[in-house]
C-alpha cells in the first residue's frame, strides 16, 4: 500500500488527497476479497459507522469554526496581545509562555479544534513579537499535538 500512495503522487497519477481515497479503496478490496475479514453484508454497517464519525468530526470543527469568528470579531487577539505586551516585551519570554499556554490547551482540547480556534488569536500576538509565522505554525502545531 505504501508503494501505491509513494508512486501514484510521484507520477502524478493523483494527489496525496486522492491516494488517501485510493488506498482505502485498495485496502477494502484486499480486505474484502483476499484476507475475507471483512463480509460484503457489514460493509453498509460500516460505511454507516464511518460516515457518523466523520460527521462529528465536521460537527466539532464547524463549531470550532464559529467560536474562532467570534472570537475574531470581539477584539480577543488584539486584547490578548495588548496584555502579553504588558507583561513582556521579549520576544522568548512571550514563546516560553507561549510554550506553556499550548501545552495546558494541548492537555484539554482535541488538536483541531485547538488549531482552529486559538490559531487566529495567537497569531497575530506573534507577529507583533516579529516572530517568523512558520516558527509560530511550528510551535503550535507540535505543543498542541
Amino acid at each position: 500500500m505504501p508503494l501505491l500512495i509513494v508512486v501514484g503522487v510521484i507520477s502524478g497519477a493523483y494527489t496525496a488527497t486522492e491516494s488517501a481515497a485510493a488506498a482505502s479503496a485498495y485496502a477494502l478490496i484486499v480486505c474484502i476479497f483476499i484476507f475475507k475479514s471483512i463480509k460484503v453484508q457489514n460493509l453498509g454497517k460500516i460505511l454507516f459507522n464511518s460516515a457518523k464519525i466523520s460527521s462529528i468530526m465536521f460537527l466539532l470543527l464547524a463549531t470550532s469554526n464559529l467560536f474562532s469568528y467570534v472570537l475574531a470579531t470581539e477584539n480577543v487577539p488584539i486584547l490578548m496581545a495588548d496584555y502579553l505586551h504588558s507583561l513582556t516585551s521579549n520576544p522568548i519570554v512571550f514563546l516560553i509562555l507561549l510554550n506553556i499556554m499550548l501545552l495546558l490547551i494541548g492537555c484539554v482540547v482535541d488538536l483541531f479544534p485547538a488549531i482552529f480556534i486559538f490559531a487566529p488569536i495567537f497569531a497575530p500576538v506573534a507577529a507583533s513579537y516579529d516572530i517568523s509565522p512558520l516558527h509560530f505554525g511550528l510551535i503550535f502545531f507540535v505543543l498542541t499535538f
